[in-house]
């Protein structure tokens, strides 16, 4: 996909059918996001898939895994890791 800017981010290829964030503290008031993919064509009662990223790698980095999951009817969370923060 062609940027009108070299600042202007390029979007992910592939995106989930609906995308929640959940913002949350932990018990040290800790700021925390849960990213969940979840499928359109999958009943609320389909499994969840959790994925905890690499070091040092933000969880928009996995959209395509979510959307691969989704496609086959999986719903899909995942979340930063304490102090890689949302991208």
């Amino acid at each position: 996909m062609k940027r009108s800017s070299n600042t202007e981010p390029i979007p992910p290829p592939y995106q989930a059918a609906m995308v929640n964030t959940v913002q949350f503290h932990s018990n040290d008031n800790c700021p925390h996001q849960l990213q969940l993919f979840r499928t359109h064509h999958s009943p609320d009662t389909s499994p969840v898939i959790l994925c905890f990223p690499a070091m040092g790698v933000h969880a928009s980095h996995y959209t395509q895994l979510a959307s691969h999951f989704n496609e086959q009817g999986f719903h899909f969370a995942c979340t930063d890791l304490r102090g890689n923060g949302p991208q």
